[in-house]
């Protein structure tokens, strides 16, 4: 799709962005791991929920580097 009002820069500080909230939720649901021996019905429903965050972030990086998306470089 063609953007008439996103600048490369644009889509540089976006992808940058999401991804960095992607990782946020991926590293604040980590800290919520429950207990596999006390709560195991929650450990897995946990696992399947972090096992479709993992997939969510991998497709997005992908699809950054698809894009050819640079979001190693500093915004300002």
């Amino acid at each position: 799709m063609n953007y008439d009002l996103l600048t490369e820069k644009d889509k540089q500080a976006i992808a940058k962005r999401q991804l960095k909230e992607l990782e946020a939720q991926h590293f604040a649901f980590v800290l919520l791991e429950p207990s596999k021996l006390q709560d195991s019905q929650n450990h897995v429903s946990w696992q399947s929920q972090l096992l479709s965050l993992e997939q969510q972030l991998e497709r997005f990086k992908k699809n950054v580097f698809k894009n050819q998306i640079d979001i190693e470089t500093e915004e300002e």
